[in-house]
């Protein structure tokens, strides 16, 4: 499994976990996991803490 991060924070988080990471542009996304600020009851979700709208559009889209 290898890791493509959406921002510098999840990036050196997933590096002091010691986790391989990869670019977008080099593989493949088999699955897009998103965190969500809120979320309602047709699970629409809101994200407010992001750095790059998006790079998480192009995760998300590759993993489609």
């Amino acid at each position: 499994m290898k890791f493509v991060p959406g921002s510098a924070r999840l990036a050196a988080l997933a590096s002091a976990c010691h986790l391989p990471m990869v670019s977008l542009n080099d593989h493949e996304v088999d699955v897009g996991i998103e965190f969500a600020a809120q979320v309602d009851e047709d699970l629409n979700y809101v994200k407010r803490d992001t750095h790059s709208l998006i790079l998480d559009k192009m995760i998300a889209q590759s993993a489609a």
